[in-house]
C-alpha cells in the first residue's frame, strides 16, 4: 500500500469520524443510524491505514474475520484496535442494511470504537 493510499484511508477515517460524531447529537434517529454507518466504514478506512503503514498493505475483501486479524498482527501485542474492529463491523448489517432503529447509546458506543481506532492511527503515525 502506497504511502499515499494509506494517508488517503487515514483521511477518510477522519472525515467519517467528523460526520459521525455531529449525526450522534442530532435529536432524530435516522440521524443515529447515519452515524452508525458512518463509524463503520470509518473503521474499517482506519484499519486501512493502520494496516498500510505498519505492514505495507491492508486486508481486501468481505470477512471481517480476516480483517481483524489482520489488523491484530498490525497492531501486535495490542489487541483493543482488533476489538474495536469486531464491534464496528459486527454492526454493519444493522447500521447499514436493515430497517430497524438503533439507539444513540449504541450509536455512540460505535463512535467511541471508531474514536479509539483513529486515535491508534495517529500513535502509529508520531512513533
Amino acid at each position: 500500500m502506497a504511502p499515499n493510499e494509506v494517508q488517503r484511508r487515514r483521511d477518510e477515517a477522519k472525515s467519517y469520524l467528523e460526520v459521525a460524531r455531529l449525526c450522534v447529537e442530532s435529536e432524530l434517529n435516522a440521524d443515529w443510524k447515519a452515524a452508525g454507518a458512518n463509524a463503520v466504514l470509518g473503521g474499517i478506512a482506519a484499519a486501512d491505514a493502520i494496516c498500510g503503514s505498519t505492514l505495507g498493505y491492508h486486508f481486501k475483501g468481505d470477512d471481517h474475520g480476516e480483517a481483524r486479524r489482520l489488523l491484530d498482527r498490525a497492531c501486535s501485542p495490542d489487541r483493543q484496535p482488533g476489538n474495536n474492529l469486531k464491534r464496528l463491523t459486527d454492526e454493519k448489517a444493522h447500521f447499514q442494511y436493515s430497517s430497524s432503529r438503533g439507539t444513540r447509546d449504541q450509536t455512540r458506543q460505535l463512535v467511541t470504537a471508531l474514536e479509539r481506532l483513529v486515535g491508534r492511527r495517529e500513535q502509529i503515525l508520531a512513533a
